[in-house]
């Protein structure tokens, strides 16, 4: 008598759940798409939390959208060439200087990643202390530069924006 009540239990509940699981709104079919952002709090976490609720992307039946963190632009390009991640937020410098093998320390090339969409405008300046002699950015050829952190993405843009210029410190 147990058997056939756990079979009818059974049987009833695979009824019920299987036309669920097998619906094409069902989300066991949606493909994970990881987004590569950056650290907690800085702006490219916030681009790609931004395009994970974005509404829009929210309605795609076929794929959800997951805003990953990481260490930044370098670390996303990393792990989007090596298919770690799906997309992410890079900056265009990083793609450039990874495509031909020229970012510092990593002669590896980055042939398996391209640049698709401009997402937000980064401006930035280069800022010297007045009555320091330095007049452009050749004049800084020979001078050090230091930072705190290492790793920080200004000191990998400031190098980007250097090393057609012969600084390499």
């Amino acid at each position: 008598m147990r058997q056939k009540i756990f079979s009818f239990i059974a049987g009833m509940s695979m009824f019920f759940i299987l036309p669920f699981v097998f619906s094409e709104d069902s989300h066991a079919f949606k493909k994970r798409v990881i987004f590569g952002g950056g650290p907690a709090g800085g702006t490219f976490q916030v681009v790609a939390n931004s395009i994970q609720v974005y509404n829009p992307v929210k309605a795609i039946k076929k794929f959800n959208v997951k805003a990953q963190t990481s260490a930044g632009s370098l670390e996303n390009l990393r792990k989007t060439n090596s298919a770690r991640q799906h997309m992410s937020v890079v900056y265009s410098g990083h793609v450039w200087l990874g495509r031909d093998g020229k970012i510092k320390n990593d002669p590896r090339k980055y042939k398996q990643v391209m640049a698709v969409a401009w997402l937000y405008g980064a401006p930035a300046q280069m800022v010297v202390r007045a009555g320091s002699g330095i007049k452009s950015v050749a004049d800084l050829i020979g001078k050090k530069s230091r930072s705190r952190q290492r790793g920080l993405r200004c000191i990998c843009q400031l190098r980007t924006l250097l090393l057609p210029h012969g600084y390499l410190g």
